[in-house]
């Protein structure tokens, strides 16, 4: 199975169902006091939606919205000995997990559909983008000392004014060197007003980088195309955008040219489909009745109404955008030791080819990481793309430690990964990565019932920890991948084929390090 993929496929979709909640409660916030505050509130909110689209997890709060809905997860850490038959699979291994919930699902070929979905997307509007920039080259730099003006009144960067003969809408093109594109019909003397209400609404569009922000908007959707809420989260956060900035621009002109600034948007309403390239920042795009409305109707905002839209904001972002702690499994590793002392065994009393055997095998990083390693995931979709055999799951130490003292209830298997990666990022913030190590060393299933290294070197090899050899520490490290299909006295072939991978894999670490 293509265990990175299936892993982000995963991360994604969690992101997704999350996102969906949020995204629904922003509407409702929209529908209640959308008309009430100012229309920058609105289009902040979704700043709310697309971090949430964007990153895995934030940060766990009391104040999370998600801690007061109903659940019936259940999550415990289990300090005394497990005595039961079944293997602990790896936390990676996905599939095992789905095969038990949702069977009738093949993961994998989801996986490969979303991923096969999302290149395609992004392929298509990057094409796009860059074909319309292209475009765009053969407009002609207007100068003018009014239009100089302007720019320099409102900012400090260098900003081109371009004209272009075929467009309908002026707008904002570009990433790190944004220019202004406007039809040229406008820079005629006759249309002097128009053409310092599209200079307006495009400078603020710059400098708020709402051309950056569109554009990470829609790489976004891309990733999370099979949910119809967040394309509609799009659109809305687009038109609010357009809210904001036309609220701006009275800000600046004070409220005194509400009519030529309406009569501008007025003469640039276009069918959606007459949009050049849906990445750009249009002046007259996205719900233009609502907006001329909204120019004519503008009165400055009062300092009351700025101070509880502010305690607003806050208040829905403390909501929306924390996790819910109550699920973070606050695992004690002194007492997960006490519990287990009888086949507990010190760091200092295991021989070290065994810590090197499983940084070697499991997490090559455990060092230089804080529970997750976005780059082991990044190397395990990598490797299943190119088809290569080799593979290292994408869970850490940390992670499986976590998966190993826990027993779920009731638990979905989204919840369940968000869990552990989220007690795994808590278990580094309590405990020194040697503490880490030497649980998950104790805690581990080494296959026939047997938990903890001191049992398994005992049965074995009829040995210490502390006196393992090289080759029999890979052969016990060997083992956790999949206990049954590398059982050193049951499949041993198997079993020593893995171990000389893991030796070899070993001397390229220590040749690093020397090196």
């Amino acid at each position: 199975m293509n265990k990175g993929i299936s892993i982000i496929f995963y991360i994604v979709l969690y992101m997704s169902v999350i996102s969906t909640f949020i995204a629904l409660s922003i509407m409702m916030i929209r529908w209640i006091v959308g008309r009430r505050v100012p229309a920058f509130f609105n289009y902040a909110l979704w700043s709310i939606l697309l971090v949430r689209l964007i990153v895995p997890m934030t940060f766990a709060s009391e104040s999370s919205i998600f801690n007061y809905l109903p659940t019936t997860n259940k999550i415990q850490v289990v300090y005394s000995n497990i005595s039961k038959s079944e293997e602990v699979k790896e936390i990676s291994d996905i599939k095992e997990d789905v095969k038990k919930q949702e069977s009738h699902i093949n993961i994998n070929a989801v996986s490969n559909i979303w991923i096969i979905v999302t290149a395609g997307l992004f392929i298509a509007f990057t094409t796009n983008y860059i074909l319309s920039m292209n475009k765009f080259r053969e407009g002609i730099l207007y100068k003018s000392y009014e239009v100089d003006s302007i720019i320099k009144s409102l900012t400090r960067m260098n900003i081109r004014v371009y004209t272009v003969e075929w467009v309908d809408t002026p707008m904002v093109c570009g990433i790190l060197k944004p220019k202004i594109i406007v039809p040229t019909h406008i820079t005629q003397e006759k249309n002097k007003d128009i053409l310092k209400a599209v200079i307006l609404h495009e400078l603020v569009h710059i400098k708020r980088r709402d051309n950056i922000i569109k554009l990470i908007s829609i790489f976004t959707a891309c990733v999370h195309w099979f949910n119809p809420v967040v394309w509609r989260a799009l659109v809305l956060s687009h038109i609010d955008m357009e809210k904001a900035c036309d609220e701006k621009v009275m800000q600046i002109t004070a409220g005194k040219f509400k009519k030529k600034y309406a009569e501008s948007l007025l003469s640039f309403a276009i069918d959606k489909s007459n949009i050049t390239n849906t990445a750009t920042v249009s002046f007259g795009e996205s719900n233009i009745k609502k907006r001329i409305d909204g120019v004519l109707k503008y009165n400055k905002t009062k300092l009351t109404v700025k101070i509880i839209t502010i305690t607003m904001f806050v208040c829905a972002t403390l909501l929306l955008i924390t996790d819910e702690s109550k699920s973070i499994v606050q695992a004690n590793l002194n007492t997960l030791k006490d519990e287990r002392q009888e086949s507990w065994v010190n760091l200092n009393d295991i021989s070290p080819f065994v810590e090197q055997a499983i940084l070697a095998s499991q997490d090559q990083n455990f060092y230089y990481h804080n529970g997750i390693d976005l780059i082991a995931i990044v190397r395990a979709s990598v490797n299943s793309l190119t088809l290569k055999n080799e593979i290292q799951g994408a869970s850490t130490v940390t992670m499986q430690l976590i998966k190993n003292v826990c027993e779920y209830n009731k638990i979905n298997v989204l919840e369940k990964k968000r869990t552990q990666i989220y007690s795994a990022i808590n278990l580094e913030k309590n405990f020194s990565k040697e503490e880490i190590i030497e649980a998950y060393i104790n805690v581990t299933y080494y296959g026939r019932d047997i938990r903890g290294l001191k049992n398994a070197a005992q049965y074995y090899f009829n040995k210490s920890p502390l006196e393992l050899t090289k080759e029999e520490s890979a052969k016990l490290i060997a083992i956790l991948d999949n206990p049954k299909e590398y059982d050193i006295l049951s499949e041993k072939e198997n079993n020593e084929s893995k171990a000389k991978l893991i030796i070899s894999k070993i001397n390229k670490m220590n040749k690093d390090i020397g090196d």
